[in-house]
Order: structure tokens, then C-alpha cells, then sequence
């Protein structure tokens, strides 16, 4: 899981940054995902007046099959994402907020726990080719004999 503690970030004023470098398997891509080599990024986090504008660009590698030879390949996959997370408590008093996220995957946690995966694999599933080549000019399958 891409999870970052953003407690202290969300008690500084807005425009505070802070970087964050990460490589994880991600098990919970699979079974919609098998990954040849682990997430791993580079997330720049800047605090808002409301909540967390999280830069992100991700690199991985996921095992497909030839969408014309039928042969195994494996597709590198660059990615980024642009998402303003948004507090469901308030750091300092831990009240639940009025205002909360518009969806779960952008929430901040109640221990102040903001958590990447959901937005990757998202991006990921956008990112994946629908037909893998194993080779730009790969020929395919013979329509006589099938090899």
C-alpha cells in the first residue's frame, strides 16, 4: 500500500511541500494486475487551505499476453496523477469535519493517513494497452496452421 502520514503537513500553513519516494508490490492490484515489477514513484505533496494536492508520477512493469501471438510479454507502464486529498478529521482536535471528500479514494483517514493505491490502479487500468504487442511488428498467429 502507497500510505503516507500527512499529520504534520496538514498543522503547516498553505504552500508547506514535502516530497515522498515510494516502491511497493501493491498487493491489492491483483488479481486485476500481474505486476513483473514493483510501483515505484515519486509523489510531491503540497498543503492547500483545504487539504493535500498530492503531484504524483509512478513507473511499473505488468504481465500481459501478445494480442497476436498469444506469447507472454511484459508492458512498462509510466503513469502520474493530479488529486487533491481532502481531511476527514481535523488534526488538531480530531472532530469529524463538515466538509468531507468527495470520494473515498481522495479522503485523508482519521489517523491522517493518505493513501495512493486507489488512485494508481486507477490510473493503471487507463495505462494498460487493450491489445499487448510482444514485439511491434510481431506477425501473429498463422491463419493455417495456427503457430
Amino acid at each position: 500500500m502507497i500510505a503516507i502520514n500527512v499529520s504534520q503537513l496538514l498543522k503547516q500553513p498553505p504552500g508547506t511541500t514535502r516530497d515522498f519516494d515510494f516502491s511497493d508490490w501493491l498487493a491489492e492490484l491483483r488479481p486485476e494486475f500481474d505486476l513483473a515489477s514493483p510501483v515505484e514513484g515519486h509523489a510531491h505533496l503540497l498543503r492547500t487551505s483545504r487539504g493535500i494536492f498530492v503531484s504524483s508520477e509512478y513507473r511499473t512493469s505488468v504481465r500481459q499476453v501478445c494480442g497476436r501471438c498469444l506469447s507472454p510479454t511484459i508492458v512498462e507502464i509510466r503513469g502520474s496523477s493530479d488529486d487533491e486529498f481532502v481531511p476527514t478529521v481535523d488534526v488538531l482536535s480530531g472532530h469529524v469535519l463538515a466538509e468531507q471528500p468527495e470520494s473515498e479514494e481522495l479522503a485523508i483517514d482519521d489517523r491522517h493517513v493518505l493513501s495512493l493505491s486507489e488512485v494508481v490502479r486507477q490510473d493503471l487500468l487507463t495505462m494498460l494497452p487493450l491489445h499487448a504487442l510482444c514485439e511491434p511488428d510481431c506477425p501473429g498467429l498463422c491463419p493455417d496452421c495456427g503457430v
